[in-house]
């Protein structure tokens, strides 16, 4: 005969992903009932909830470290594929006279993002490399261009091309991230309220996944590159505003390495 307790933990047991419930739901089941309990406890239902949710965000189970790093690497090239792909469309659309050169980087980093979910690693290097190098080169000439992120995203998807970690399907949320930047009220800012709360969802989540915060922080890295860029040409950035864009990818890389390199050693 089901009992109420059986038929709770059965609720809560359907709101993993239905690969996930034929693999081990009925394991955990068995181990829950056989814990002695006669009613469901607040602990039990918030362990059940969170587990849920790292596993429809494919962030259940034991990784390695190396691992971690490698596939948030790849998902930050996938963020910063995104920015660039919807901030040249919005760009161009902006302007009267859109060029057709961004339009052609546009679509190379959409096939980019694709390809850094699928299985063709390599593929997506090369079509983040020519989304950056194509609208230069088709001009005839090779000139320093501010569209850094394809660049930045080729270089991360290094590791995981050479040694594995490509992100999955069920991570592509995150790519809901980057596009918060294309509003002018979410640039960063020390003490900007808006700003501060997408920084804090960002950090919580690291209850969920730990990726999340450290791809974030590594799409951030594109500020400092600019601005180093910038330098190097011989715009004068202010120091302020260089910490102020050093100061959250940092806090983002921090936070998200501590709690990945707690959970690898479980």
């Amino acid at each position: 005969m089901t009992t109420e307790l059986e038929r709770s933990y059965a609720r809560l047991l359907r709101l993993y992903p239905a690969g996930y419930r034929r693999a081990r739901g009925d394991e955990m089941l068995d181990v829950l009932l056989s814990s002695g309990a006669t009613r469901l406890s607040l602990r039990e239902r918030r362990a059940l909830v969170l587990g849920a949710l790292r596993a429809r965000a494919g962030a259940a189970g034991h990784r390695d470290l190396g691992a971690i790093w490698r596939q948030s690497a790849a998902l930050a090239a996938a963020m910063l594929m995104t920015f660039g792909t919807v901030g040249t469309v919005q760009r161009q659309l902006d302007w009267p006279v859109g060029d057709w050169r961004e339009y052609v980087a546009a679509a190379l980093g959409l096939a980019g993002i694709v390809l850094t979910f699928s299985r063709w690693l390599p593929a997506a290097i090369g079509c983040a490399a020519a989304a950056y190098l194509f609208p230069m080169l088709s001009e005839g000439r090779l000139s320093f261009s501010w569209s850094m992120e394809w660049l930045l995203a080729a270089i991360l998807l290094i590791p995981a091309a050479v040694r594995g970690g490509r992100p999955r399907w069920q991570q592509g949320y995150l790519l809901v991230l980057p596009l918060a930047l294309l509003d002018p009220a979410l640039t960063p800012s020390l003490l900007q309220t808006d700003w501060i709360v997408l920084l804090a969802v960002v950090l919580l989540w690291v209850v969920i996944d730990e990726r999340a915060a450290i791809a974030f922080g590594l799409m951030l890295t594109i500020g400092p590159v600019n601005q180093g860029m910038a330098e190097l040409y011989g715009v004068n950035v202010e120091t302020s505003y260089v910490m102020m864009w050093a100061l959250w990818p940092a806090a983002m890389l921090v936070v998200g390495s501590l709690i990945a390199r707690r959970r690898s050693r479980i």
